[in-house]
């Protein structure tokens, strides 16, 4: 799996903004599985995010030390978990084609239905067809600057 993370998260640890944002868009997706209140998407590690990544470890059965290693269990169970929820687009369809790069072609099925849907209709009543870059990638997160795109519907 691609490291998602420059470095950790936690008491202690780097936390570099951009890897608690990445983080906190993640956890904030999975909100009822590990009933928590929303997350801040503020690039700030506090008490909030650390009870969250041990609600998270404590769900999953893994290790709960509050830490999210760049590349360890519970950033690649978060991740596992998040991607679950997305469809790809694929590059090429009836009335649009992705733009690469693929990586950032995901986005919930309803998102990907409307556009393939809005494609046919596209190609049926005027012959023509639109491009698509930019909706999420596969697990969502932290995509700047785009601030909905972290839920897989922009397009």
């Amino acid at each position: 799996m691609k490291r998602l993370l420059n470095g950790a998260v936690g008491k202690g640890k780097a936390n570099n903004q951009y890897d608690i944002k990445m983080v906190q868009t993640l956890l904030n997706r999975h909100l009822n599985d590990i009933k928590i209140a929303k997350l801040k998407i503020d690039g700030k590690f506090g008490d909030k995010t650390s009870v969250a990544i041990k609600a998270f470890q404590k769900q999953e059965k893994l290790k709960i030390d509050g830490i999210m290693g760049a590349s360890g269990q519970t950033v690649n169970s978060l991740v596992s978990k998040t991607a679950s929820n997305f469809t790809k687009l694929p590059l090429n369809g009836d009335g649009f084609y992705g733009k690469p790069p693929a990586s950032e072609l995901y986005g919930t099925k309803k998102t990907i239905e409307s556009l393939k849907s809005a494609g046919r209709k596209l190609k049926k009543d005027n012959d023509l067809e639109f491009g698509v870059t930019d909706i999420s990638r596969s697990y969502g997160g932290y995509f700047p600057p785009h601030k909905t795109h972290r839920f897989g519907v922009s397009g």
